[in-house]
């Protein structure tokens, strides 16, 4: 099977070709088996699907040297192509020292589906948490890092929940059997309320570290508030925290956010895309530096806030990053 699409850079189209898809079948946990018990009485010939796909993921993670899985949910009006093509880039700037899962949910390939997509969303919770599990339970991985995009975000942060309220009264030490790495939520439209709620459940517990990357001059965040959802969303949420939410920022050694406006401001791509994390050089450099070396974001180049509540991208971003990319090539 071969298909093409075509990406435009920098004012050319490139094509991407998919050349061939290999279908395992469906993995157990992530649909009804009318001979299953609500116990999970599963048939022999259920599991051979996840045992296909799980050897798969084995023998591409011996061919990395972090033995780390990058796990990435795409957002709302993107058909089935789109996170793969980004998978494959990806891929490419992270020197293939990880192995890329889109995780492509049923989403509608129309800007006008927000809603209708909503619901859909819900429904992929329960097959992203139960892949997550498998993942951690059946492959040689390191770490699961996972890149959140837009209402990707939404499915993940529930996913995540569910599975820190499965292991409830574990402790941070407990739960890295989860192997959960760092999670990116990037240019996410996920509720603030929720987002907040979730620290309630202890959701900073289950991964190594939380980074959320939000800009205020993103337009489609301004959107969908004003159009569907009425409340404040977390990638565009820096007017609406609490001075409460600043200070337990500014203490946390395990979250961060990070505010790209000033990134879209001096590297283009528009004040209002919402693409930022993938489009802008900034954004999309200062996330593959982090994927590559594990380095928090003081060793990246970006700045506190005031109040130290939030990094931030300097006027000067691009001199600190090649000082630090020689750095790091230095030490290869």
């Amino acid at each position: 099977m071969s298909r093409t699409s075509r990406e435009r850079v920098a004012g050319r189209q490139l094509p991407i070709d998919l050349i061939e898809v290999d279908d395992y079948g469906l993995l157990v946990g992530t649909y009804w088996e009318k001979e299953a018990k609500f116990a999970g009485d599963w048939s022999k010939e259920a599991y051979a699907p996840g045992n296909k796909f799980y050897a798969a993921i084995n023998e591409a993670l011996k061919q990395t040297k972090s033995k780390r899985i990058i796990f990435y949910s795409t957002g709302y009006n993107a058909n089935f192509s789109w996170p793969i093509q980004m998978a494959g880039q990806w891929t490419h700037f992270t020197a293939r020292d990880a192995v890329w899962i889109s995780f492509c949910w049923a989403a509608s390939d129309s800007m006008f589906a927000y809603v209708k997509d909503a619901g859909t969303a819900g429904l992929s919770v329960r097959r992203a948490r139960t892949l997550l599990l498998g993942l951690s339970e059946h492959t040689n991985v390191d770490k699961i890092d996972i890149i959140a995009y837009s209402f990707g975000a939404v499915i993940l942060s529930d996913a995540l929940v569910e599975m820190r309220l499965m292991h409830h009264g574990q402790t941070k030490e407990q739960l890295r059997k989860l192997r959960i790495g760092t999670v990116f939520y990037v240019a996410p439209d996920e509720d603030l309320d929720m987002f907040r709620n979730m620290f309630l459940d202890n959701l900073e517990d289950l991964p190594e570290s939380i980074q959320v990357y939000t800009s205020e001059s993103d337009g489609a965040i301004g959107l969908a508030r004003s159009m569907y959802t009425k409340h404040a969303r977390l990638g565009r949420s820096l007017k609406e925290l609490t001075p409460d939410d600043r200070v337990a920022l500014a203490e946390s050694t395990d979250s961060a956010f990070v505010e790209c406006s000033n990134a879209q401001k001096h590297a283009g791509k528009g004040k209002s895309g919402h693409g930022y994390w993938y489009g802008n050089p900034w954004v999309s450099g200062d996330i593959a530096l982090a994927l590559r070396t594990r380095r928090p974001p003081s060793e990246r180049g970006l700045v506190r806030s005031k109040d130290g509540a939030v990094w931030e991208f300097p006027d000067d971003y691009p001199e600190r990053l090649a000082k630090i990319a020689a750095q790091v090539a230095g030490k290869k």
